[in-house]
């Protein structure tokens, strides 16, 4: 995967020049205009709508499954546990998680504010798990069974330093919506927390 998305960009370098790239916000349609004409565009927008749907996909089917197992797990409101009584999916969670994109979508406009605002929460969890396997290894040293990372300690420092690189390249470049993201996740922390303490005294959700 790394691999491919290096020689996409050696290849959008060969194709296009520098000036083009910096002021083109589709650069990928663009390539293959230039390399084939109107139809690479109209292939790559098609691909890339492709692409949307899949993730889109992807998060409606795993993401509600996140809020159903919190609320069986007394992290969340219980009623967000329940199940359809024919189709046995977390229907609650599933309208939360609606409800939310719908949100997201109207207070940002515009896709590439959403997947920015996205983003960058997701790389800095993104970079925390690749700091926990440098910890883990320290705590657990070699442990008979313990998961190998190829290339340790290099792989995991050199991924954690592009993820901070990352974090800070989005709250330097867009601030607004990496501001607006480090305040739902701190929200998120502190609302988890209170959840948790409530659990563990046996409250009700």
């Amino acid at each position: 995967m790394t691999l491919a998305y290096v020689f996409a960009n050696v290849a959008y370098l060969r194709m296009l020049p520098m000036a083009t790239i910096i002021a083109s916000s589709h650069v990928a349609g663009d390539a293959m205009q230039a390399a084939i004409g109107r139809a690479g565009g109209a292939l790559v927008a098609a691909a890339i709508a492709s692409s949307v749907l899949g993730t889109a996909g992807i998060y409606t089917l795993t993401t509600p499954r996140v809020y159903w197992a919190m609320a069986e797990r007394g992290l969340f409101f219980r009623g967000v546990a329940d199940l359809h009584p024919q189709w046995r999916t977390p229907v609650r969670a599933i309208v939360i998680q609606t409800v939310w994109a719908v949100v997201l979508v109207m207070a940002w406009g515009t896709f590439e504010s959403l997947i920015s605002y996205v983003v960058f929460v997701d790389w800095i969890f993104f970079t925390l798990a690749g700091a926990a396997v440098i910890v883990l290894r320290r705590r657990a040293g070699r442990a008979p069974g313990a998961y190998r990372v190829p290339g340790y300690p290099l792989v995991p420092i050199v991924f954690v330093g592009v993820g901070v690189w990352f974090v800070a390249s989005t709250l330097w470049g867009q601030p607004k919506q990496a501001i607006a993201g480090a305040i739902v996740l701190g929200v998120g922390t502190g609302v988890y927390f209170v959840w948790k303490g409530r659990s563990a005294r046996g409250a009700p959700g």
